[in-house]
């Protein structure tokens, strides 16, 4: 989905044809719901070295996102000519031999990235992507009032089924609130139909959904931003230890109480927790007032603005007419 964003920015801001090559176990329907076309990469052609053979160096930017790429990928890349882009979760490699490396993540900033003299490091909030529907939602005021309307998502699969236990949780507070599940595509847990339980499954605008709570209950990824984005006071738990870092930064910035982990934290926690935020309204109130001030929108305007600087430098060094 973040690679989505990217591709948008570059086709309306540089005039390029994004075409994604993707694993056959990713879901291409988002992509060629978008328009772009896609090329379905069998396990044995996943390799960088059958990525590079699908485009020209000359033709336009790589972009990369995938948790595989080491230093010798980028290498490799470097040495046949492309200009290569890449999203970074954190920094697993010690060095870096690309042209723009995006890691969004609030404190990405502090982590010492290594890269050639070329290499341009875009990190922090500034460059989170924000899909298109939270870009168009543009949220101005702070949420006020009682969370009437608690909504639960926790991404695309869940495959903790975190969504069952979290709707347990609450149920079992005796809360007299709208309460509202968000399951992704992927989503094969035990949530079902209850009485006081609404459940919303693959929204087409999850935006238009969000903007709905009053308080949510989240995995701390990339969802955790847009609920910043759209001040939405949540409450988060981390599915995955590359989670645990954007949950404690979200937290430190006074835009949302982080549990702690999902194998980690009991029952009884989560549940001491949601009924203290779900019963102060003016914590929440301040959670909404930080959460707008992290994310501004115009990440994918910078995204663009650094792909196409580095394309060009690109262009001159190999002895092209920009």
């Amino acid at each position: 989905m973040r690679s989505l964003v990217v591709a948008d920015a570059m086709k309306d801001a540089g005039g390029f044809e994004p075409i994604f090559a993707m694993s056959r176990n990713s879901d291409p329907n988002p992509v060629r719901a978008a328009g772009y076309p896609v090329i379905e990469l069998a396990p044995e052609q996943e390799a960088i070295h059958h990525l590079a053979t699908l485009t020209k160096h000359g033709d336009g930017p790589l972009f990369l996102d995938s948790y595989a790429i080491e230093t010798a990928d980028l290498e490799y890349l470097a040495n046949k000519g492309f200009c290569v882009s890449m999203f970074e979760d954190g920094r697993r490699l010690d060095y870096y031999p690309c042209d723009v490396v995006i890691d969004p993540a609030l404190k990405a900033s502090g982590l010492k990235y290594k890269g050639s003299e070329k290499t341009i490091f875009c990190l922090g909030a500034d460059y989170f992507p924000l899909r298109s529907e939270f870009k168009q939602a543009m949220p101005s005021a702070p949420r006020n009032g009682p969370a009437n309307k608690i909504i639960v998502t926790f991404g695309g699969s869940d495959p903790g089924d975190q969504t069952t236990r979290a709707l347990k949780i609450l149920f079992e507070m005796g809360l007299d609130r709208d309460i509202c599940a968000i399951l992704g595509p992927g989503y094969e847990g035990q949530t079902t139909n209850k009485k006081g339980l609404v459940i919303v499954r693959s929204p087409k605008n999850m935006a238009e959904v969000l903007d709905e709570a009053d308080f949510v209950i989240s995995a701390a990824g990339g969802t955790a931003m847009e609920l910043s984005y759209l001040g939405l006071p949540m409450a988060l738990i981390a599915l995955a230890e590359n989670q645990i870092e954007n949950a404690n930064a979200i937290d430190q910035a006074g835009a949302g109480l982080y549990l702690g982990e999902a194998l980690k934290i009991s029952d009884d926690d989560i549940s001491n927790g949601l009924k203290k935020l779900i019963e102060d309204d003016d914590r929440r109130r301040t959670y909404s007032v930080n959460g707008l001030n992290l994310i501004d929108g115009l990440s994918h305007k910078r995204i663009s603005m650094q792909i196409n600087q580095a394309w060009a430098v690109h262009q001159a060094n190999q002895g092209k007419i920009i």
